[in-house]
């Protein structure tokens, strides 16, 4: 039964999906060490209901092979795009402290706020890819890329906080859902886009 499985064997369960996530694909190891040490869930002895059903659902999850897939073309497009992660994450976490502060004022993603959100965020995608944050063609691409994103993913991070005992990433997965509608809203999908 999976939530009889030992500290080693759920750590074995989510390097094999890593494993399987990067299968073929130029991952830096070293990132994909500190992503399983991340997520790799750590129950204590007398895990509370909610731990128990959180390992099951994650367990599910991992082991669900659309669920890999869906992350595995967002993998692709990103290591063979020779993406700098660094910079990426570095992007990240200003968008959502931006979006944090967006929330706290009680600004909606369609509201002004909403909008400068998106602005900074695609002139640093545009800035580390040396493109134009202004181009139809890129806004349209990174408002696919967003379409495309799997919500299981947040999910994901939130039971990873529940198993570990800390509070869930709830915080930075209600910010990203706000830049992602924030996204949706500003840019034109790639038929509109003029």
């Amino acid at each position: 039964m999976v939530t009889r499985l030992s500290q080693d064997e759920r750590k074995a369960l989510i390097e094999s999906f890593y494993e399987k996530i990067a299968e073929g694909i130029p991952i830096d190891k070293q990132w994909m060490r500190e992503k399983i040490a991340a997520s790799a869930p750590r129950l204590p002895d007398e895990p509370t209901p909610e731990q128990i059903d959180a390992w099951v659902e994650l367990a599910e999850m991992v082991s669900d092979p659309t669920f890999v897939e869906s992350l595995r073309a967002n993998a692709r497009e990103v290591w063979q795009r020779g993406v700098d992660l660094d910079r990426l994450q570095a992007l990240n976490a200003e968008a959502v402290a931006a979006a944090a502060r967006a929330r706290a004022a009680g600004a909606a993603p369609q509201s002004e706020a909403g909008a400068s959100v998106v602005e900074t965020y695609l002139a640093g995608l545009a800035g580390s890819a040396g493109g134009d944050p202004h181009d139809p063609a890129f806004r349209a691409g990174v408002r696919l890329r967003f379409e495309r994103q799997d919500p299981r993913a947040s999910r994901y991070w939130e039971l990873v906080g529940i198993l570990n005992g800390k509070h869930p990433m709830s915080g930075q997965v209600a910010e990203w859902r706000w830049i992602v509608e924030a996204l949706l809203h500003w840019v034109q999908p790639p038929a509109t886009a003029k």
